[in-house]
């Protein structure tokens, strides 16, 4: 997958559109890279402004695995990734946006030793 999305809601929508369409191998390889190199993943993915990939950059290690980890488990999973980032107001100077939530919400359910996976992964922006 070459190609890049807006980092918008929508965006990351059409990302998860193209990346579930593709076959099953090319999902396999979208999974690794994320899973093995997230920053790199979402600066190749979605178009990230200078102010938005230095806060990338500056995220703690921790935030950035478990950032990988919900991402890469929804994906193997064919669930949701929502990017819940609400329009920049243009009304007041913004002195920039905080990842304020990452939220891991899955859930598991087996019947007859087959195992069913639900949810979604969340990522919350606020200005």
């Amino acid at each position: 997958m070459e190609t890049q999305f807006p980092f918008t809601p929508l965006g990351v929508q059409q990302w998860q559109d193209a990346l579930y369409a593709l076959p099953e191998a090319e999902r396999l390889a979208e999974e690794a890279f994320i899973s093995n190199s997230f920053k790199e993943w979402i600066i190749a993915r979605f178009a990230l402004d200078e102010d938005q990939q230095a806060y990338l950059n500056g995220m703690p290690g921790e935030r950035i695995a478990f950032a990988s980890e919900g991402v890469s488990f929804a994906v193997s999973h064919s669930l949701p990734v929502v990017l819940d980032k609400p329009e920049k107001p243009s009304e007041i100077h913004i002195f920039g946006a905080k990842l304020d939530e990452l939220e891991k919400q899955f859930g598991v359910s087996s019947s007859a030793g087959i195992s069913t996976y639900t949810g979604q992964f969340v990522a919350r922006i606020r200005y």
